[in-house]
């Protein structure tokens, strides 16, 4: 006798378990930002020339806002690691043809609390 499900929730995980039998599945943790870690990042972003291309507020300006950036990556580890490396190299392709300059002048550690800034925008 064939089983009923009941509900579409039980039958989307189910579905869910099935699909993903032997795969290894690794959680992302969504990180926190806390109020000092943003604003050490704005200082960051203020001592720099990031501003010259990109606003903090929903604008784009050359570049993409902040906010832009934040509503389109979450907040986690490897997304930090992601932009803070592009901040430093530089480059272009994510957000269109105009290249971001590099910023070889930044430590991985203030590139990341940058990022943590921009990340702690998102709406």
């Amino acid at each position: 006798m064939p089983v009923k499900l009941k509900s579409p929730i039980v039958f989307f995980f189910l579905l869910l378990v099935a699909c993903n039998a032997g795969k290894n599945i690794v959680p992302v943790t969504v990180l926190t930002i806390s109020d000092t870690t943003a604003q050490e990042g704005k200082k960051i972003i203020l001592a720099s020339d990031c501003i010259t291309c990109h606003k903090i507020g929903d604008d784009k300006l050359i570049g993409p806002s902040f906010i832009d950036v934040s509503n389109k990556y979450a907040t986690t580890q490897r997304n930090i690691d992601f932009l803070s490396d592009k901040i430093i190299s530089g480059g272009s392709g994510n957000w269109g043809k105009i290249p971001m300059t590099p910023h070889r002048n930044l430590t991985n550690g203030n590139a990341a609390l940058a990022v943590k800034y921009i990340l702690s925008l998102k709406k």
